[in-house]
């Protein structure tokens, strides 16, 4: 196997906000020259993957400013410091559902635009749900709603269900893309 290594030479954070930061390297080359890489660092990120039955899932829709538009999601978010990924999964799942899992099951990790940046997102399938009162989380408007998953699966086409946690997590769902070794729906 060829080693395509990228060596570090110097580099800059030339922002950094409360979100994420970008940072901007000097690299060496495999060949010898030298280029520039760009990336953000942002914190990993836990996702629940409610069911309410085995064929419907709880997303939340909510407003995303960066592609103007609603989107649905299933809920999810950063990860806090002390904080484990099936901690934040079951926090993010209460803020933005009312919701509690007593089944929470490891699906996957998935590394989130690797090109340009560093954070992963743990996907967790939430079971056994509970309603315990919906608490939310100051600045945050979401909507839960429940779709049947070839609703959701529908919904990828017409481009509401477009982000690359969401689109994963239903084709895992469905057995299309088996990333655990539990196989569909985590049986």
């Amino acid at each position: 196997m060829i080693d395509f290594t990228e060596t570090r030479l110097s580099g800059d954070a030339v922002f950094e906000g409360r979100l994420l930061a970008v940072h901007r390297d000097r690299v060496r080359l495999p060949d010898g020259r030298e280029s520039v890489r760009e990336y953000m660092v942002h914190r990993n990120a836990a996702v629940a993957i409610p069911l309410l039955d085995e064929q419907i899932v709880l997303m939340v829709r909510q407003y995303r400013y960066a592609i103007g538009q609603h989107t649905l999601e299933f809920p999810a978010g950063k990860i806090d410091d002390g904080e484990s990924p099936a901690q934040a999964a079951s926090r993010e799942l209460r803020e933005e559902t009312g919701y509690l899992s007593d089944d929470l099951q490891t699906l996957f990790q998935l590394r989130l635009p690797v090109a340009y940046a560093t954070a992963t997102a743990s996907i967790f399938l939430a079971r056994k749900l509970r309603f315990v009162g919906h608490i939310g989380e100051p600045g945050e408007f979401v909507e839960p709603i429940a779709l049947t998953i070839a609703e959701a699966l529908q919904k990828i086409g017409t481009g509401e269900i477009c982000d690359m946690k969401d689109v994963v997590g239903l084709l895992a769902l469905t057995g299309r893309t088996d990333f655990s070794r539990r196989g569909p729906a985590g049986r």
